[in-house]
């Protein structure tokens, strides 16, 4: 099995559509902009619609790929039934105290992995975590 950044960077891992063909929605319905508008440090969205939502409110400093890339793993993850099964760290655990995913792991894993598939820092993966995420996305290839 390859490191993750290889997987990655590989040309096969990265199909026609990296979002897995998930698609961006521009049109936001009224409550999702509503919420948006209270929350532009959200930057976007796994919709229930199957869609990946971003919020126009967050701040110009945000990686909009990334955060598709991120909302699409967890789509991906959501319409194929898969919660993540990787333990989690004691500092992740402390990082999303007092968020909604402190009374919700199986959602905090999901983040994890999606976060870590993104790029985002904030994973603070472990190695078990990293390894879970190539053999999920090796299997999905």
């Amino acid at each position: 099995m390859g490191k993750l950044s290889d997987l990655l960077s590989t040309r096969q891992f990265q199909q026609p559509d990296p979002l897995f063909g998930f698609p961006i929605r521009e049109q936001l319905f009224p409550s999702e902009d509503s919420f948006f508008k209270k929350n532009p440090t959200v930057a976007g969205m796994a919709a229930e619609t199957g869609d990946i939502i971003l919020n126009p409110y967050a701040g110009a400093d945000v990686n909009r790929d990334a955060v598709a890339r991120n909302e699409a793993l967890r789509l991906q993850m959501r319409h194929a039934g898969v919660t993540p099964d990787f333990k989690l760290s004691p500092e992740q655990l402390t990082a999303f105290k007092g968020t909604p995913y402190a009374t919700n792991q199986d959602d905090l894993r999901a983040s994890i992995a999606a976060r870590l598939y993104s790029g985002d820092p904030s994973a603070q993966a472990t190695p078990q975590q990293r390894t879970w995420l190539e053999n999920y996305l090796a299997g999905i290839q």
